[in-house]
Formats: C-alpha cells, structure tokens, sequence
C-alpha cells in the first residue's frame, strides 16, 4: 500500500472577540428543526467572531477565548439528535468515541478561503461543513462535552495549531497530562501527533488550555480503542489508521477477499497434487495392462477375467481423475474471479488515494 503524509495548513487559536458575554443562551424557537436552523443561522451570525491572525497577541486571553464557545449552549438542541443517533448506532463506548472522532476528521473539508481565518461557532462549523484547525477542534469537543466527557486544547504557539485533548485515564494521556491527543485535520489515531507535518519540535511544548463548562467523564474504555488500532494494524497494516471510512472498507474488502483467494489456490494446489497422483497411478496400471496382454482381442478366459478387472478399476479411475481435473477448473475460474474483483477494488482505492493527496 502507497505510503502518504498528511500535510497540514493551520494555523493556531487567535484572540479578538467583543467583551460581550455569551454565557446564557437566548431563547429560541424550537417547534421544528427548519425554525431552530434558521434561528441559529441569525443568533451565531451576530456572534462577535476571534481571528486567528492575532494569535500572538499577548494582550489576549487564549482560555477566555476557548471558553466563549463553550459557555455558550444555544446549539444544545440541534446537537442532541445527532449525539443521541450516534449513540443507538454505537452503543460500546469505544466505539461511540472512535466514530465520532473520525466524524469529524473524515466529514469536513479545510478551508482555505476563511478570510482572516476566522474561528467559527460549533454550530457553523457543522452546518457548513468547513474548518480550520480550531474550528474542527471546538465543534469535536463541544460534542464530546455534550456526550459527558471532559476535554481541554493543546495549543502549538511555534506551529500556529490547537489540537484537542479528551480527558482518558493515567498512563494513556499525551505529553504527560490527563489528555490525550486528537488531530482534527486529517484522519489519525488518538494520541497520534503529526510531527511530520510541522517543523522541528514544534509539537513539542504546548499550552493545555482548560474548558471551564466541561464534562465529568473521562474516556475509560481507551485501552479498547487502543488495542483495536494494534489488531487493525496487524491485520491490513499500519496505513490503515489513517484511512477514510470507505477506503477502509476497500481495504478491508481486498485483504478478505485476497484471503479467500489464497485459501482457494492452496485448495487448487492440494488439489494438483491428487491430480498427479491419479494420472502416476493410471500410468502404472495401463503399463501392468499391456504387459498382462490386456490389449486387442483376448481369447484365454483366466486372461479375460484379469483384464475385465483391471479394464474396471483403471475406467474408475479415469472418472475420478476426470471429476477431480473439473473440480480444479472450477476453483481456478473461482480464483480468477476473485483476482478480478480484487483488481478492480485495488484501481478503485488507488484512485480515492491519488484524490485525497
């Protein structure tokens, strides 16, 4: 399998915004999810927005910043039904996590036309389907702020980035902390940092920028999730990790049909040999044959009876190694339609990566 870099173009968390408080929620329609929509589309239009731009300015106060959307629950609403579906798909904990991670990592697009860059509500973000690095990350951990579980950022001054950390227990955290790693730009595994994608050391140091208005829970089950990504390494090796959910899918289609493929041609192979032996076999018995004077007309009735015999059993012979010679055109029409259909999955993921890169 192609091995490919995600290369990542983000910038880190900026501060300008009004000091007009966004701490309680305004109260809006909710008779239909169009009204709460278009509600919503008004209410977070009027929010005063942060740029990234002025990331660096020391005036500003990254963890008020942070907090802003997260003290702001007037989403609440239109969350609760994506989070609650998810939940009845994905009812293992693990599992739950891992889909929404990757929900976010796989469903939006970056965007390179974000005039200032500015940083976007969770609600727009969503609705939009667009982000920057900060975006992406404030609508994860808005969502799993939603579903319970407490979250803080790592914020990257030297690389201009913020990533997301999800609280999980001891031993599992990134850079000692309670938090573990979750890159929201491109698709990877929890606490895989993408120091390939930035300079020397400029993932090294980050600032843990706490959220106030958090969840209580910690992501427990993360050693489940762990030893997933190890038994899905090993089976359709590393690459597979940082795969959408349809290569995945092509990959895991090729690896268990070239598996099939293999256990076919072994049978073919097996197969094969039984087949040379039927025909040694045959060989020997037509030599004894014509030595015993099996051949012509015979006159003598003790030659007769012998021949009658051996003329019988060699005959039998002769179907068995027939059907078995069918049996092993069968199978090898079967190999060569899975190899077919290999192929054709093989072009079809070559093509979604030759896309992504």
């Amino acid at each position: 399998m192609k091995n490919y870099v995600f290369v990542l173009f983000c910038l880190a968390m900026v501060m300008a915004f009004s000091c007009k408080s966004l701490t309680s929620a305004p109260t809006l329609p909710l008779d239909s999810p169009t009204q709460l929509r278009v509600s919503l589309n008004d209410y977070y239009a009027s929010r005063p927005a942060a740029y990234l731009s002025e990331f660096l300015s020391a005036s500003l106060n990254r963890e008020t910043l942070f907090n802003t959307y997260f003290d702001d629950r007037a989403d609440s609403a239109f969350f609760a039904p994506f989070l609650d579906s998810l939940h009845l798909k994905y009812p293992v904990e693990w599992e739950f996590v891992d889909h929404l991670v990757r929900f976010v990592q796989e469903s939006f697009s970056y965007e390179d036309n974000n005039p200032g860059e500015v940083i976007k509500y969770p609600y727009q973000t969503f609705v939009s389907r667009t982000g920057i690095c900060s975006d992406r990350s404030v609508l994860l951990g808005k969502l799993l702020v939603y579903a319970g579980y407490s979250v803080a950022f790592f914020a990257f001054e030297k690389a201009e980035h913020v990533a997301l950390g999800l609280k999980v227990p001891q031993g599992y955290g990134s850079y000692n902390s309670p938090w573990i790693y979750i890159e929201t730009t491109n698709i990877r595994p929890l606490g895989d940092i993408p120091h390939d994608s930035f300079g020397p050391d400029a993932l090294t140091t980050p600032e843990i920028i706490p959220v106030h208005r958090n969840g209580n829970r910690a992501f427990t089950s993360v050693h489940f999730l762990i030893n997933y990504y190890s038994e899905a390494s090993r089976l359709y090796g590393d690459d597979y990790l940082f795969l959408d959910q349809q290569s995945r899918y092509l990959s895991k289609r090729i690896h268990d049909l070239r598996k099939v493929a293999d256990s076919l041609q072994r049978n073919v192979q097996s197969l094969h040999s039984r087949y040379q032996a039927f025909q040694q076999d045959l060989a020997t018995r037509h030599q004894l044959m014509q030595q015993a004077g099996c051949q012509g007309v015979v006159s003598d009735d003790s030659t007769y009876a012998v021949c009658a015999e051996r003329v019988e059993k060699y005959n039998a012979l002769v179907e068995q190694s027939n059907a078995l010679s069918l049996h092993i055109a069968n199978e090898t029409g079967m190999i060569n339609l899975l190899v077919e259909e290999m192929n054709n999955l093989v072009e079809t993921f070559n093509r979604r990566i030759i896309r992504k890169e």
